[in-house]
């Protein structure tokens, strides 16, 4: 694309043929350059092209702007910077366009000093010749087109690209960045060089965002890549980066006691950018355009969504880094659910015309309102899920949160009473041998997927693991990290030589540390031996995919939890069943074993339960306590126990009996 840029002296020039074809005709001035240009990039022994395709997209919620009658503005995140023009800079051609053009090409290069190779940043801008012109990498004004040569060139250099996408000039944060200082809150400087004869502001805007430090979060001194300045970026420009060895670096420094520097830790951030982008929202959950409120993912809304106060931070805490740090502490799946929430507090506190200081810290008032407004036309639940998605953006932020604990205890339990009919869930059936036998009739035996999901099934109910722990959540997603590999699998035996698999994960719901998770053959089709073994031979999964990779298209794809789930619905169907719900797997797991005797005690060890609130998915109660409510009398030992389930508020109590 960048070749289009070198092309438009030429078009120009061929344009005035067409009713004097045999006249004398001179090239403009450039032409010489651009054909030089081409002659050189032809000459290179391999000529390659880039096809385009899907890509993950680094959205550092980065703005540019500029104004004829001040100058020119870029915000990054939490951090911004404005220049002056100087009098005279619309000598030479140079207009409105050029000077939006100047600040397009200033954002790129302060994104591209801590980018790494292969990155492609989203940019906004609210000038349509600059953004719609990047798209076809090329201008017709030249001034305006000399840049985007050198941002081509910059680009090349450093191996990244750019996007770019309109906004409109009322919702783009970079036009406040040209206003006097004074207009802003204080906060943290922008870490770019300065110099006396530039025009900067120290404080970042007040629409600032913090998703910045994904896209430039601390670099060890090896991956930053030399920076230097292009030629001709101070012409008209009062400052610029004119001083190329004072450049930005983003280290996380630690101190003593008395202030003195020890030593620069470079820490790194896990990178969450996600592919494509974020479903459009539904009409009736749509919220007014605000820079405060960026279009992301659910799970990227803590983060992202930023409240308009915030407690003051001192000027060398990077508080958008903080926020990152706190908004990982949430799993992915809770961070969708709190965004949600999150989302339905706004598109309320809209509708009622709610100023955005009042929204956060949000008053006990306001909060009881909404749960109001929600309270008997939604599932207590769900209502439950969105106050304490508004409690965790709160808490992201840094800003107080002040509605009072017992009122809003009361106002949810109010909540759950009046949940609707029409919202109530059933009570999850469970999954048992018999059922997943049906299952195993439906699959086809040699393909590659079924025995992949058969294998996850069976070994899923015979650990009384949950779904998320054995499939990922996108193909995507998978990480050595979080989800468990071939490697994560061993056997062992008791001293009675009993056999045992167990298969190490590596972060689960509740430990970050990782469990271990068991089982052993079993008889009868549902053997998770056989199963498991039967995967790993037909897939042969390496060692650093999923376990339940399976072979596709020449490749390998790792089990998601929405195929996976898909896959056994599709096959009750054909089975003439009603489909479960995934936590159908753990129950019935819970529910088999417990029919076999084992003790009580030890299906808490198994399942890894902390508390006693795996009673809550306890069914058939008759057929678990029946071996202990028979006629024939009993006396304590160690080798049993007894369950006594009162209606609505389950005890567990341990009762040692024997047979007598």
């Amino acid at each position: 694309m960048s070749g289009r840029a070198y092309l438009t002296r030429l078009e120009a020039m061929l344009g005035t043929f067409h009713d004097r074809p045999f006249a004398l005709h001179h090239a403009p001035s450039g032409t010489t350059g651009d054909l030089q240009w081409w002659s050189r990039t032809l000459e290179h022994p391999c000529l390659t092209r880039r096809v385009p395709g899907p890509n993950v997209l680094v959205d550092p919620q980065a703005f540019s702007d500029a104004s004829s009658g001040i100058g020119m503005g870029i915000t990054v995140g939490n951090r911004w910077r404005a220049w002056r023009l100087i009098p005279g800079w619309r000598d030479e051609g140079r207009d409105i366009g050029w000077a939006e053009a100047v600040g397009f090409e200033l954002l790129v290069y302060t994104l591209l000093i801590a980018s790494s190779e292969g990155d492609e940043f989203k940019i906004f801008g609210d000038n349509r010749g600059v953004v719609e012109g990047w798209w076809k990498g090329r201008s017709r004004n030249r001034p305006t087109n000399e840049v985007f040569k050198r941002v081509h060139a910059y680009l090349a250099d450093h191996g990244c690209a750019i996007h770019s996408r309109y906004v409109p000039s009322s919702l783009n944060p970079a036009g406040e960045s040209t206003m006097p200082a004074a207009s802003f809150s204080p906060r943290s400087p922008f870490p770019l060089s300065s110099s006396p004869s530039l025009s900067i502001s120290t404080h970042p805007s007040t629409h600032a965002r913090y998703a910045i430090e994904y896209a430039v979060a601390s670099r060890p001194p090896s991956q930053s890549r030399p920076s230097t300045t292009p030629q001709g970026l101070t012409v008209g420009v009062s400052g610029g980066f004119s001083n190329p060895s004072a450049r930005p670096s983003f280290p996380v420094q630690q101190t003593g006691r008395g202030g003195q520097l020890i030593r620069e830790r470079y820490a790194q951030l896990p990178r969450t950018a996600r592919q494509g982008e974020p479903a459009a929202y539904h009409p009736s959950l749509t919220p007014r355009p605000s820079p405060l409120r960026p279009h992301c993912f659910a799970g990227e809304r803590l983060r992202l969504w930023v409240p308009s106060t915030r407690s003051a931070a001192p000027a060398f805490v990077d508080v958008g880094r903080v926020v990152a740090t706190l908004a990982l502490g949430y799993a992915e799946g809770m961070a969708e659910s709190y965004g949600s929430g999150l989302l339905a507090w706004h598109v309320w506190c809209d509708s009622k015309d709610v100023p955005e200081d009042d929204r956060a810290p949000a008053a006990q008032v306001l909060v009881s309102a909404f749960i109001f407004s929600l309270t008997g036309a939604f599932a207590g639940k769900t209502i439950r899920n969105y106050v304490y998605g508004i409690r965790a953006w709160h808490v992201v932020h840094s800003v107080p949160w002040r509605p009072n604990d017992d009122e809003l205890d009361l106002m949810l339990k109010a909540a759950d009473k009046l949940t609707p009919a029409s919202s109530k869930r059933k009570k999850r059936q469970p999954y048992t041998t018999d059922f997943i036998c049906r299952l195993r009739e439906q699959m086809t035996p040699d393909d590659p997927f079924d025995i992949a999901v058969f294998a996850c099934l069976v070994c899923l109910f015979y650990s009384a693991s949950r779904v998320g722990e054995f499939t990922v959540r996108r193909l995507n997603a998978f990480d050595p990290a979080c989800h468990p590999s071939s490697c994560s699998l061993r056997r062992d035996q008791d001293r009675e030589g009993r056999k045992v698999t167990i298969l190490q994960l590596p972060r689960t719901k509740t430990s970050v540390e990782g469990e271990e998770v068991y089982w052993s053959a079993q008889a009868g089709p549902t053997d998770p031996e056989a199963a498991i073994d039967r995967h790993l031979a037909v897939n042969q999964p390496p060692e650093e995919q999923h376990l339940f990779a399976y072979r596709h298209k020449g490749g390998y794809r790792p089990l998601t939890k929405t195929a996976f789930i898909k896959r056994l619905a599709t096959l009750a169907r054909r089975a003439g069943l009603d489909p479960l719900q995934g936590h159908g797997i753990r129950i019935g797991s819970t529910l088999e074993y417990l029919l076999r005797g084992v003790s009580f005690e030890a299906m808490k060890v198994m399942g890894r339960w902390h508390s006693d609130a795996f009673t809550l998915y306890l069914r058939k109660h008759a057929l678990i306590l029946a071996p202990y409510i028979q006629a024939q009398a009993v006396r304590a030992t160690s080798a049993q126990s007894l369950v006594v389930l009162a209606e609505g508020n389950p005890m567990l109590y341990y009762v040692r009996l024997e047979r007598t």
